[in-house]
This record gives structure tokens, C-alpha cells and sequence, in this order.
């Protein structure tokens, strides 16, 4: 699996979205440790990553929208109207 920080342009791998979140992070720490430390220029603290990371990221927050469920249940409130329930798959 790979993973983007699309504030700094990192790009990390994992075996699993946990290790690939572990390891962005890690990255994204010494990067700002490393710029800090060494006095480096403040470029490298606003270099976002290539429009086609942002286009896949907008993509999969989209697909996370589509993906909630409404689903009708009884209230307990109201005999005849149903409540809705929101909920991701």
C-alpha cells in the first residue's frame, strides 16, 4: 500500500494502512525536525504534492460520501414514521 502527506509531498509504503500511516508519519516528523535543525528554507515546509494526489484524494472522499447508507427503522417515538439511521459500510 502506498500512502501521500499532501502537505509536504511525501509519498511511504506498508504492508497495511496502519503501517503506511506510522511510516507517513515518521517521514513527516523528520522532515520537520530536519528543516528546523538544519535552518533550511520554508519552501520546503509548502511543497504539496502533484495535482494528480489531490485528485485521487478528493476521489476517495467522494467515494466515502457515496458509501453512507440511510436506512429506515422503527422510532419508537413516532408509531408510523420511520427514524433515519446514517451509518458508513
Amino acid at each position: 500500500m502506498l500512502g501521500v502527506c499532501l502537505d509536504f509531498n511525501i509519498i511511504e509504503e506498508g504492508k497495511n494502512i496502519l503501517e503506511v500511516r506510522k511510516n507517513l508519519e515518521n517521514a513527516a516528523f523528520l522532515h520537520l525536525q530536519t528543516v528546523r535543525e538544519k535552518k533550511l528554507s520554508d519552501n520546503l515546509l509548502n511543497r504539496h504534492a502533484s495535482e494528480k494526489y489531490w485528485r485521487l484524494f478528493e476521489l476517495a472522499l467522494d467515494y466515502k460520501a457515496k458509501k453512507e447508507v440511510i436506512s429506515a427503522t422503527a422510532s419508537p417515538y413516532f408509531k408510523n414514521k420511520p427514524a433515519l439511521v446514517s451509518s458508513l459500510v
